[in-house]
């Protein structure tokens, strides 16, 4: 919870919600990396530096897409991935995903992604995860997509974070934390 609420500090920051009624059934958030960024440090393999400098306007990272599990293969999770990617200012985009994670890899090189390093986090424990990397369009007029009659749309949520952060779905369960996908 503590990275999420620095996070949706940050500027940039955009989180995109799946709901069934007032009943959160999924959600993506991302912002842009900062010249500064850590994102490409703790690598397994070293990349190009033309790869890993950063700019402003240069990449949009893909910090959380998840999609609870009676609501999954409906759509949501592309629904929620383009939701978030669509027009984008920047270049192109990255995301951080678990290997064993085969479902969400399989998704993100259908939706275009390719794989392009490897990294450890610093937290004792802490899974390995494949850094991949997408192309984005320049920008267009926002696409409207239809979803399964479950879902009953997405929007997307700039304000009112806070009570997604604590998991509070309104129904009495709650949401695990996705910082580790």
């Amino acid at each position: 919870m503590r990275r999420f609420r620095i996070q949706r500090r940050q500027p940039g920051f955009v989180l995109a919600e799946a709901r069934h009624g007032g009943y959160l059934v999924g959600y993506a958030s991302g912002m842009p990396l900062r010249p500064s960024t850590s994102w490409w440090q703790n690598l397994t393999a070293q990349l190009p530096t033309e790869v890993t400098v950063e700019h402003p306007g240069r990449t949009f990272a893909l910090l959380d897409l998840l999609v609870r599990a009676p609501w999954r293969r409906q759509g949501i999770g592309q629904a929620l991935h383009d939701l978030i990617l669509a027009n984008r200012a920047e270049e192109r985009a990255t995301v951080a995903v678990v290997p064993a994670a085969a479902p969400a890899q399989g998704a993100f090189r259908k939706w275009g992604w390719r794989k392009i390093a490897r990294r450890h986090d610093n937290d004792p424990g802490s899974p390995a995860s494949d850094v991949l990397i997408a192309t984005l369009p320049k920008q267009g007029p926002l696409a409207v997509r239809s979803f399964p009659e479950r879902s009953r749309g997405v929007r997307e949520e700039r304000q009112d974070a806070e009570r997604l952060a604590t998991g509070d779905t309104g129904r009495g369960d709650h949401c695990e934390d996705p910082d580790r996908r």
